[in-house]
Order: structure tokens, then sequence, then C-alpha cells
């Protein structure tokens, strides 16, 4: 949708420019060369800068003929042109066509910029879900070691007798619950990742190794 919005703008700009250019008077310049039945030209609009070239024939060393028929042939070489073209009035029709564009410019631009503001927002939007998912990874995680350590220490005190199975079995949940969380924040994280890189057209390297 952006590339269309851009493109767009791209195309309206350039008929803008080459309508407000045929206002002023087209000076075109030619060369022409012309080796046996080959010929080749090159010419210039001064006022646009467009390049257009063209060529034809072949290089035959000989054509056919007939006696008692006369063939006139151009003489070979090289030849310039020069090509003035002016149409000052027009009854009006450029300039609403000027204003027309310009209008449509206008709202493509303004289609462009509302692209542009929207994607950004969606990027940092989703920037803070992949900031906000390594940060609940990370709490997983402590929370997870502090799950461990618990465990351990239940199982201690439950082998010396000072503590119940309850207590064993409750921390042992916990340290399950605990594990689980940090697998399901690690997921949270590739996947938000996995959203961003997509919104910038990116593929993360570990999905681009062979």
């Amino acid at each position: 949708e952006l590339l269309q919005a851009r493109t767009n703008v791209r195309k309206l700009e350039a008929s803008l420019t080459r309508l407000k250019n045929a206002r002023l008077p087209s000076v075109k310049i030619s060369a022409t060369e012309k080796q046996g039945l080959y010929t080749a030209t090159v010419t210039l609009d001064l006022v646009t800068g467009d390049l257009q070239w063209s060529a034809g024939g072949s290089w035959e060393e000989s054509a056919p003929f007939s006696i008692g028929e006369e063939t006139e042939m151009t003489p070979d070489g090289f030849n310039l042109g020069l090509e003035l073209t002016w149409q000052p009035f027009d009854g009006g029709a450029r300039k609403a066509q000027i204003a027309a564009l310009e209008a449509q410019l206008t709202g493509a631009r303004a289609a462009l910029a509302a692209s542009e503001k929207e994607i950004e927002l969606e990027l940092r939007q989703l920037i803070s879900e992949r900031d906000q998912a390594f940060r609940t990874l990370e709490e997983a995680k402590v929370d997870l070691e502090l799950a461990r350590q618990t465990r351990e220490l239940a199982s201690l005190r439950y082998q010396e007798g000072l503590a119940l199975f309850s207590e064993l079995e409750e921390a042992t949940q916990t340290l399950a619950q605990a594990e689980l969380a940090v697998a399901q924040a690690e997921f949270d994280l590739l996947l938000a990742v996995l959203r961003l890189e997509a919104a910038c057209g990116r593929m993360p390297e570990f999905l681009n190794q062979e």
C-alpha cells in the first residue's frame, strides 16, 4: 500500500512536469547518420530532456537493379536538424488540466502521508510489544530461578523431616508453572520479533540460514 502510494505520487509529479513544460516552445535537435541502406537517427528535446533514437535498414553491399531503370539513392553522410514548435494559445485547456493534476497530486500526497503515519504508528506498537515481551521473559526467568531454589529447599526440608510432603508438592507445582511461563514468554518474544521483522520487510537471520 505504501509502495503504491509513492508510485502514484511520482507518476502524478512526472505528468504535471510534462504538462507544464508543454507551455514552453518545443526545441528538438536531431542527428541522422546514413551509410548505405542503414539509417540511424537520434532526437533530443532540449526542454524536457527526452532522448529518442531509431534505426532501420541493413548493411547489404548491393541492391537489385534492372537495365533501363534509374534508382535515386540518398547520399551517405551525417545530417543535423533543428525543430521548433510552439502553441501559445490552447483555449485554457492546458490550464484546466494542470489544475486537475495539481488537485490529484495534493490528494495523492495526503494519502501517502497518511500511509506513512499509519505505518510509523504500527512499527512503534510492534517495537513496544517486542520490548514488553523481552521484559516479560526476563521476569519469568527470575521467577524460574526462585522456584528452583524454593523446590531444592523444600526437598531438603522434607528429607530432614522438617516439612510436610504437601510443601514439597506445592514447590514442585510452582516450579513446573515457572518453567511453563518461561516457555510461553520465549514463544511470545519470538512471535513479536517475527511480526516486527515482517512489518519492516526483513527476514530474521535464523530463518534465512540454510
